[in-house]
């Protein structure tokens, strides 16, 4: 199961990409839950503990680099601990 995901932009369409988004998924019930400005983060979701959808703005400027363009978080039980 999905947790979250997120994709990196260059830091000069971070603006119009989450405008984009808000406007894109709005009819879903999300809107901009969490806003970490400081940091060009942003987490959209009908609620900030919801909130599954992110944006950020590419440290290195570039999508293409490697460890850049995007990330997705699993949600798993943990019976134990890893690697028992």
């Amino acid at each position: 199961m999905l947790d979250h995901t997120g994709v990196a932009v260059p830091k000069e369409l971070l603006d119009k990409t989450l405008d984009f988004y808000v406007k894109a998924l709005g009819p879903l019930g999300y809107k901009v839950a969490v806003d970490l400005k400081d940091h060009s983060v942003f987490g959209l979701g009908p609620s900030v503990e919801e909130a599954d959808w992110w944006l950020a703005a590419s440290p290195k400027g570039k999508v293409n680099a490697p460890g850049e363009g995007g990330h997705w978080a699993f949600r798993a039980k943990r019976e134990s601990p890893p690697f028992n």
